[in-house]
């Protein structure tokens, strides 16, 4: 029996620059994002740059036109799934499952009808059909 040393793909640990620089633009993104304004969140579809100019770096969100940028509900569901995630810890799974009714109970709703269902699916939509595009060297 042959015993191996240790391989190039076992898990290293990212730099603390790269994680402070992938945590800071996770914020920015989720920050330009969502629009807490229910009303100017549905008819707001105009695209966002940030770091306009730092081609290295560049960040574009495009909201989808039908259901405009994703509002306060598709917040707290993205605040869920990232918490979810991260109660995993290390090493990171590659897969996280949950079902409806626990997002619904992470987002703080406690009943799950037929309107809060609608609101729920709508909620996902936004996020699903939201372009973000980078380009990072």
């Amino acid at each position: 029996m042959e015993t191996r040393g240790p391989t190039t793909a076992a898990v290293q640990p990212a730099p603390a620059i790269d994680k402070l620089y992938m945590e800071n633009t996770l914020l920015r993104v989720s920050g330009a994002l969502f629009c807490h304004d229910p009303k100017r969140a549905a008819h707001s579809v105009d695209r966002i740059e940030l770091n306009r100019g730092v081609d290295a770096k560049a960040i574009v969100i495009e909201p989808h036109p039908n259901y405009g940028r994703p509002g306060q509900l598709a917040h707290k569901i993205f605040v869920a799934i990232i918490k979810k995630h991260s109660d995993y810890g290390r090493p990171v799974p590659s897969e996280v499952s949950f079902s409806k009714r626990e997002l619904m109970r992470l987002t703080g709703r406690s009943t799950w009808g037929g309107r809060d269902s609608a609101e729920f699916s709508e909620a996902l939509q936004q996020i699903h059909r939201t372009f973000i595009t980078t380009q990072f060297r």
